[in-house]
């Protein structure tokens, strides 16, 4: 058992007690306020990362700290065009695409699909390492618009939540109260793993932090819920890249 063990089930502990303590009716409106949130996060997680990707001051600044070149094999490869990528032997592209396939798996749909439909060209950027940039800033701020609308959205819900909860006095169910109300907060917590082990495998592969990349592989519950698709919400939030 290593740290990211103790924080699953520190997340599942406090669902669990939190659940209990507010009863039956509170904690199944808390997992039905998890959903809206997801839902609302959803809804609105564009147009805040489109605003995000809209400064191009921002964009620019940020962009000096990303060396995409250095994801490609060599600097021929990174310093090609998409149009020679595409137009000349497939040697480039494939080679290109095999590095990214490598060392960035979870973004190579995102970065094959860009490049082949010249997603980017816009912006007057053309080389394969300026579109491996752009794709993982977009793939970034997709993400975080996303998580952070969704914990706002989170927030807010449990905080109506709450103030209902004081002020209608929710009734509890005799007996069972505490027990239906720790098996929603348990529900609670299994969702919000999946989606802590969703996020932290793609963070990982950008930010490189090879401790905390060793404590997830070899994290026991790490293994076990990570290879859950009961929800798919792996596969969903990898759709967000785009």
């Amino acid at each position: 058992m290593n740290v990211i063990d103790i924080v699953i089930l520190a997340i599942f502990g406090i669902c669990l007690v939190s659940g209990m303590y507010k009863g039956f009716i509170a904690s199944g409106l808390t997992v039905l306020g998890f959903i809206v949130a997801w839902f609302a996060a959803k809804a609105t997680y564009g147009a805040l990362s489109e605003a995000i990707l809209s400064n191009s001051s921002l964009m620019g600044v940020l962009s000096t700290y990303l060396e995409a070149a250095d994801f490609f094999p060599s600097a021929q490869i990174a310093s090609a065009t998409v149009t020679e990528a595409l137009a000349s032997s497939t040697t480039i592209w494939n080679n290109a695409l095999a590095a990214i396939q490598e060392r960035l798996p979870f973004l190579a749909e995102a970065f094959a699909s860009n490049v082949n439909t010249q997603a980017f060209a816009s912006l007057g950027i053309s080389t394969l390492a300026d579109y491996l940039d752009q794709t993982i800033w977009t793939a970034a701020f997709q993400l975080i618009s996303f998580i952070l609308v969704f914990f706002i959205s989170y927030a807010v819900v449990t905080l109506l939540i709450n103030l209902l909860s004081r002020v209608l006095r929710f009734p509890a169910l005799r007996g069972f109260d505490a027990i239906a109300g720790g098996l929603f907060g348990l529900v609670r917590g299994y969702l919000l793993v999946l989606l802590l082990l969703a996020v932290l495998p793609m963070a990982l592969d950008v930010i490189n932090i090879p401790s905390v990349s060793a404590l997830y592989e070899e994290s026991t519950l790490a293994s076990v819920f990570g290879n859950m698709r009961l929800f798919n919400i792996q596969s969903w939030i990898q759709s967000l890249l785009y």
